[in-house]
């Protein structure tokens, strides 16, 4: 039997994780829901994310996913825990921010740039209690960055030659899209 896996994200950042479940698991059989309407979570209030993940989550149960994948930090670090108990039947697998794979690499100075609400999550202050020791982790609070990263996705698909471009060496220079 295969199994049945649900895959949701307020945008284009949940269809990378869905390719990769994809090459990793490929004969499971997929479901996803990309939740267009209430884009982008990183910008809701706790009660609208709380009420706009579980309608993800419902559209899910409804085409049958036993496991949903949470393919958005927000919604992760600020939902899954309501998720796993008014969801007791389905399995949850969240993203959240790297700060564990940031310092097991060896950096010395992390730099998080995320929404507000996942800056703001316990669940993120949780990994920085139990990930740092004697790095520096600082958080930087992006209000508006889940709709920016959005519109630079929007040109990539608008630009095919944007996919074939050589990686650009950054240094010294932020790039967006």
């Amino acid at each position: 039997m295969k199994p049945r896996i649900g895959v949701f994200d307020s945008g284009v950042g949940g269809i990378t994780t869905l390719q990769i479940i994809q090459k990793l698991l490929p004969n499971a059989e997929l479901i996803y829901y990309r939740d267009d309407k209430y884009r982008a979570y990183g910008d809701l209030s706790e009660e609208d994310l709380n009420a706009t993940v579980c309608h993800s989550v419902n559209q899910l149960k409804k085409q049958g996913a036993k496991i949903v994948v949470i393919a958005c930090n927000t919604a992760t670090t600020k939902c899954i825990r309501l998720l796993r108990q008014k969801y007791p039947d389905l399995i949850f697998v969240g993203t959240e921010p790297a700060i564990k794979l940031a310092v097991d690499d060896g950096g010395r100075e992390i730099l998080l740039m995320a929404t507000p609400n996942t800056v703001t999550s316990e669940q993120v202050a949780r990994l920085a209690r139990q990930n740092i020791t004697s790095q520096s982790l600082t958080m930087l609070a992006c209000p508006g960055l889940a709709n920016m990263v959005e519109q630079c996705a929007k040109v990539k698909e608008n630009h095919a030659s944007f996919s074939a471009s050589p990686q650009i060496n950054c240094k010294n220079k932020w790039s967006l899209c």
